[in-house]
């Protein structure tokens, strides 16, 4: 919660400067307060909060109406249910499902991220600025600043919270081992975070940042039309490769060795979330 003026010596002297200038006593107390809003109604009270407050209050709402739950004995599913009338059920449309892979898939491929870790040296300083969020990298492709493009910016954090809740249900659910839990000389080179390994996080993520990405710029839902200006066939190009690579390096600093569920994960939670934009 702290701010550039959280500190001890704006502290004081913002008190210092309110014995100086207040009158004591106040003869008369004034309020002038505005009139309060109407109660959940008035979308323009969004403006008054901070980026993160509007973020936490977005994605409230695009977890309002969906399930997550077991699909037989193997897989997990997220499904969204349609408002209907009130003499009708609930209408389910599922968004996403996922199988939770064999044992014998994850142990095959700990040979390919053991191979993999010859690449860390030429890969370790992407990894290491991939580990959070990877605005500086999306922002080399689509220019994007923080202060010429701060509500795209806002957008792109509201979409990756919105992964994150996800995506962490679908870790717990289908609780599987990380490849350092099957193969000691794994050996990850960065810390090794606490939850499970399937789907990839980074691949939800990218993914699903990439395809907003793609439909901000009139891509979706019709890839097909002519594109707005003869650049965009190259960014999305871009994108995509760069998207693939994140997931990639993930694989070489020793984490997921499956990214397919991720990429899957990201390309539904995307179009969930262009869906619930205005203009969609």
């Amino acid at each position: 919660m702290a701010d550039v003026y959280a500190n001890p010596i704006m502290v004081e002297a913002l008190i210092l400067s309110r014995e100086g200038t207040i009158t004591v006593p106040e003869p008369q107390p004034t309020y002038y307060e505005p009139g309060l809003p109407p109660i959940g109604t008035d979308l323009k009270q969004l403006e008054r909060w901070e980026p993160w407050v509007r973020a936490y209050i977005a994605v409230g709402e695009m977890m309002q109406g969906l399930v997550l739950q077991p699909s037989g004995t193997n897989a997990f599913q997220v499904l969204s249910y349609k408002v209907t009338p009130a003499t009708s059920p609930p209408t389910p449309s599922l968004i996403a499902e996922i199988q939770r892979p064999v044992k014998a898939t994850f142990e095959q491929q700990i040979p390919l991220v053991l191979s993999w870790a010859e690449l860390r040296d030429e890969r370790a300083v992407e990894i290491l600025a991939q580990i959070d969020p990877q605005y500086a990298f999306w922002s080399s492709i689509v220019y994007m600043h923080t202060d010429r493009t701060r509500r795209t910016l806002e957008l792109i954090n509201m979409v990756l919270q919105f992964c994150v809740y996800v995506e962490m249900r679908f870790k717990h659910a289908l609780g599987c081992w990380r490849p350092v839990e099957y193969n000691a000389q794994v050996q990850p080179m960065i810390t090794t975070p606490g939850h499970g390994s399937f789907p990839m996080g980074h691949a939800t993520q990218a993914y699903a940042v990439a395809y907003v990405l793609k439909s901000l710029l009139n891509l979706f839902p019709d890839p097909t039309a002519t594109p707005a200006y003869p650049g965009v066939p190259t960014i999305v190009d871009q994108l995509d490769r760069l998207v693939a690579r994140i997931t990639t390096n993930r694989v070489i600093a020793a984490f997921p060795c499956r990214q397919h569920g991720g990429t899957h994960a990201g390309h539904r939670l995307g179009r969930v979330f262009r869906r619930a934009l205005p203009g969609r």
